[in-house]
């Protein structure tokens, strides 16, 4: 065969292979507009359970799920092989408490997660922590708790994760006993296989109520957080601040189109910056990312 019709061909069926993937990212549903959609009906987001806690690799090859099953949360995990998902498969089953809240690094090579016991059974007085593992040849590696930078005795939970090596996370450490459900948001600064300590952001994100789960850009440019405040919408609503150069600017609601009289929760933005995924009553949605910046004051 001639060279060039030999490239020919290989350029056509690459492109083709090229094609099928991308048809076949996000379980190959039709991409959002708009208006906030149901993400994968009966794949993802199904009538009979709670979902929460979505993250996808850089390649939309891969995914990741918290489910709430009754008397513990799960993480399911999702592969793209040969033009075809895998079936839902436990991140690990041999796990004695729940995991959920699952987010994969920015170069996919570890998944960060919060342990935590189930509703029947503590296990012991740090409960609620931040854990990862590593990709391996085949699969993932042990668990590794983060270390006293991050978690307490209190509960730490929901990573965000940021080119520069930043760690976002929720904590209620500073909550008075009898306000446990005050959570604020920290961020702690690389150091040589560690972080520093974490420190709380300011009260531009932060309120005297229930602060978590932040979803922060990876250039940092922007974070969305869910909260719950008087001036919201329902139970919980998801919330916006861009970052300046004088610092975050004060956290507004980010609107009807995607607050109700339910709980949103648990944003992720894919990687490519085209999609935007959150929890709201109890399933996985999803809409256009360009909602983000018509936000931008």
């Amino acid at each position: 065969m001639r060279p060039f019709l030999f490239t020919l061909l290989c350029t056509l069926c690459l492109g083709q292979s090229h094609a099928q993937v991308d048809s076949l990212r996000y379980f190959g549903q039709k991409p959002p507009g708009l208006e906030a959609t149901l993400f994968a009906p009966g794949i993802i987001s199904k009538p009979d359970r709670h979902e929460f806690g979505i993250t996808f690799s850089r390649a939309g090859d891969e995914c990741y799920l918290g489910v709430d099953e009754g008397a513990r949360n799960v993480t399911y995990g999702f592969r793209l092989t040969n033009g075809t998902w895998s079936h839902a498969e436990p991140l690990l089953p041999e796990a004695e408490g729940s995991i959920h809240d699952p987010m994969l690094s920015l170069d996919d090579q570890r998944l960060y997660y919060i342990g935590h016991g189930t509703r029947t059974k503590k296990l012991g007085a740090k409960d609620a922590n931040l854990w990862f593992v590593e990709r391996e040849y085949e699969g993932w590696g042990k668990p590794t708790l983060l270390g006293p930078s991050i978690n307490t005795e209190a509960n730490e939970f929901y990573i965000g994760l940021t080119e520069s090596g930043n760690l976002y996370f929720a904590s209620n450490k500073q909550a008075a006993k009898d306000a446990a459900y005050n959570y604020d948001i920290y961020v702690a600064q690389p150091e040589v296989d560690d972080f520093k300590s974490a420190v709380r952001l300011p009260d531009a994100i932060n309120s005297n109520r229930y602060d978590a789960d932040p979803f922060v850009a990876p250039d940092e440019s922007y974070m969305i957080f869910g909260s719950v405040r008087k001036e919201g919408y329902g139970r919980g609503d998801l919330y916006i601040s861009f970052r300046t150069e004088a610092g975050w600017t004060p956290a507004q609601n980010m609107g009807p189109t995607i607050n109700n009289e339910k709980h949103q929760l648990c944003p992720f933005v894919s990687r490519d910056g085209k999609y935007f995924f959150f929890t709201s009553d109890q399933d996985i949605y999803w809409i256009d990312a360009s909602i983000i910046h018509t936000l931008k004051p």
